[in-house]
């Protein structure tokens, strides 16, 4: 990917905004088991994985799977041209970041949800569909 061999995580907030991060196939589970199920019928759910990182953090741990320097940077263009819709949305993510906690994943799933670290070992040893070790 461009992050990897550029050697920088670029977004169009602040790095210093913080997230609450979900592995999408944590919520692919989770519509599944909607979808199947009757167990989450008219439920509304906050699907987050462990940690508040910004991007000072995702980089430090990047950099910690990939055994080489990765950093951050700030840039509003990354994207190309977006509407004022996203533009509000990053304003947004400037103030006040998007938090949350794993409680809700980790109850739906009956195991802890997918870790960005486990995410990025993934794809260091080309495994982005995770059939190696979840963790």
């Amino acid at each position: 990917p461009k992050i990897v061999k550029e050697g920088v995580l670029a977004e169009p907030w602040s790095s210093e905004t913080r997230f609450s991060l979900v592995d999408y196939r944590d919520v692919a589970e989770v519509a599944a088991i909607a979808l199947t199920e009757d167990r989450l019928l008219f439920g509304t759910f906050e699907l987050c994985a462990r940690g508040q990182l910004d991007r000072h953090d995702v980089g430090a741990l990047m950099s910690d799977v990939l055994g080489r320097k990765i950093g951050e940077r700030r840039d509003p263009g990354v994207l190309g041209v977006v509407s004022q819709d996203l533009k509000a949305m990053f304003d947004h993510y400037d103030h006040h970041g998007l938090l949350g906690n794993p409680l809700t994943l980790r109850a739906i799933l009956g195991r802890e949800p997918r870790s960005l670290r486990a995410y990025l070992k993934e794809l260091a040893r080309g495994d982005p569909a995770g059939f190696g070790k979840q963790g």
